[in-house]
């Protein structure tokens, strides 16, 4: 298999965010770039269903919920 080095990873959105910890932990140099030099919040929420929240804990974001756990 051939090697990547680096990734570049073009939107900074919640996809293009998501994108990177997989590729960086693998050892791959990953850059995230957006049209929007000042990445700030908007004063809006996100919900993550529990299939998101596994993935945000295999990336390394936030830790894996336990079976029964909830969260309020």
């Amino acid at each position: 298999m051939t090697a990547v080095q680096p990734a570049l990873v073009v939107g900074g959105g919640p996809a293009g965010n998501a994108a990177t910890p997989f590729p960086r932990r693998d050892g791959i140099d990953v850059t995230v770039i957006d049209a929007d030099p000042g990445w700030g919040a908007l004063g809006s929420g996100i919900t993550l269903g529990g299939n998101a929240l596994r993935v945000l804990g295999q990336a390394g974001v936030t830790p894996a919920p336990q079976p029964g756990e909830h969260h309020d």
